[in-house]
């Protein structure tokens, strides 16, 4: 991160594949969105339909056997944001950056039906 300037909010949220969130420190500009690995060669992919609208949340499988987790699509960027983005990591991957990291779409995310569980 040497280097790398300290942006306000309003600048880092308009171009989120090229900033992160450090916590105690700030929004931080980069460049460009990270190099991946060598060793990262996934084919999976993370292109939403494209009927999908801009904050939809939807349902992202990370590589290695981790847990499922909730995505939202940041349309204007073309860019899946994490929940929340406070983390250290970017605020949001670009779909060919995450299938190449070996991450996979899998669907809306779908809300529990209204009611459940309560009486009234």
């Amino acid at each position: 991160m040497a280097g790398s300037p300290i942006v306000r909010r309003a600048t880092a949220h308009q171009k989120r594949t090229h900033h992160q969130f450090v916590p105690g420190l700030g929004y931080v500009a980069h460049e460009a969105p990270p190099d991946l690995p060598a060793v990262a060669k996934g084919d999976k992919n993370c292109e939403p339909p494209a009927s999908v609208r801009d904050g939809s949340v939807h349902i992202m499988k990370p590589p290695g056997g981790h847990p499922p987790m909730a995505m939202t699509w940041i349309a204007g960027e073309r860019a899946w944001a994490s929940r929340p983005p406070n983390r250290g990591n970017r605020l949001a991957w670009t779909p060919a950056h995450l299938s190449s990291a070996g991450w996979e779409y899998v669907g809306p995310e779908v809300a529990p039906p209204k009611g459940r569980g309560r009486r009234g």
